[in-house]
């Protein structure tokens, strides 16, 4: 089951992993502030124009493009999806960044089965993200 949070919750993070595969998903202060990213909601901001696999091993991740233009990590380890907003892909993961409203979490969620791969398809229907017509996936 997908949870969404609301924008401005503060959301406790326990149990993030310090290897350099994970640091991405760090917390803050063992919380992650989440922001308020209204392009998200509609449908143009969940619709995935490319899509590139990032690492084919555990974790899955892969860097990907809306509609809009606007940047996404997807992430999935240990059961735990993830869908981050950042500038871009060399972006800059430091709590400044958060803070300061260049980087959110738009979903996440644990499936329960603790699992470190995902195909693409069940990521996206999980987040609730589409492919567009015609996207490039590679």
């Amino acid at each position: 089951m997908n949870e969404l949070h609301r924008p401005g919750e503060v959301v406790p993070v326990s149990g993030i992993c310090e290897c350099d595969c994970c640091l991405r998903s760090k917390s803050i202060a063992g919380r992650l502030v989440l922001r308020d990213h209204r392009r998200m909601g509609t449908d143009e901001g969940r619709k995935l124009t490319r899509v590139v696999q990032r690492c084919s091993a555990f974790p899955s991740q892969w860097d990907a493009w809306t509609s809009d233009g606007q940047y996404l990590y997807l992430r999935y380890r240990h059961g735990e999806g993830s869908v981050e907003w950042h500038p871009g892909p060399e972006f800059d993961d430091s709590p400044e960044s958060w803070n300061e409203g260049r980087s959110g979490l738009l979903i996440e969620w644990d499936d329960g089965t603790g699992s470190g791969t995902i195909s693409l398809a069940d990521f996206i229907a999980a987040a609730g993200l589409v492919l567009a017509p015609g996207a490039s996936v590679g």
